[in-house]
């Protein structure tokens, strides 16, 4: 070990994986529709944490509880309301103390007439 630490490797406790990707929603009338999201990690035993995230355009950028149209944000079903969210895209970030965060894929909530 050099006193820099440009020689430390860090190898994480846990790997992983999203098992369950959250999938694109439709509706014809208004309503709050729920995006699930679930992963495992090697070794199993993980206790995951969950930050839903909204794509600004540009980037990807935390979502907080906001009455009427996001709830749950940091829960494995995330729920939306498709009228004030229509058009969105969303993905999960799941965490765990000792492993990299890993990104769930994406999904679009839609409300068509």
């Amino acid at each position: 070990n050099g006193t820099d630490g440009s020689d430390d490797t860090w190898f994480p406790d846990y790997f992983l994986s999203v098992t369950t990707q959250p999938t694109s929603n439709t509706k014809t009338s208004a309503s709050n529709l729920n995006f699930t999201v679930a992963a495992t990690s090697v070794p199993a035993g993980a206790t995951f944490t969950y930050q839903w995230q909204v794509n600004t355009g540009t980037s990807w950028a935390n979502i907080s509880n906001t009455a009427g149209q996001y709830f749950n944000n940091t829960s494995p079903t995330f729920t939306a309301n498709n009228q004030t969210a229509n058009g969105n895209v969303f993905r999960a970030l799941v965490s765990t103390t000792g492993a990299n965060s890993v990104a769930s894929g994406s999904a679009t909530i839609s409300l068509h007439p």
